[in-house]
């Protein structure tokens, strides 16, 4: 289910949980705030680690290998393939849209 949640305006104290029952859902913008833990890309390729080409801290969610926009690109969250054919590609990730409650 997406739904609007209390602490969403700032994010600072919001918690990702993930079960069998449900998963959170944030649309913001272009995704530049995304902290999912989605780790493949649209086409199903495994994304690499971020350290090999940024600095991770933090703020940036760049600590592991999950899909992130941190340079405000405009196909959203995306992340560099451990594919040697393919640098990067955009992830498939699910986003509410304003107002709409989905199951």
């Amino acid at each position: 289910m997406c739904k609007h949640l209390p602490w969403e305006a700032d994010g600072s104290n919001a918690e990702v949980k993930r079960n069998v029952n449900c998963d959170l859902y944030e649309k913001k913008g272009k995704g530049e705030d995304y902290r999912g833990k989605v780790f493949t890309t649209k086409s199903g390729l495994t994304c690499q680690q971020w350290w090999s080409k940024w600095t991770p801290s933090p703020t940036n969610g760049l600590e592991l290998n999950y899909c992130r926009n941190p340079d405000g690109d405009r196909i959203g969250p995306w992340c560099y393939t451990t594919d040697p054919e393919r640098r990067y590609e955009s992830c498939n990730i699910p986003q509410c849209k304003d107002g709409t409650i989905m199951t």
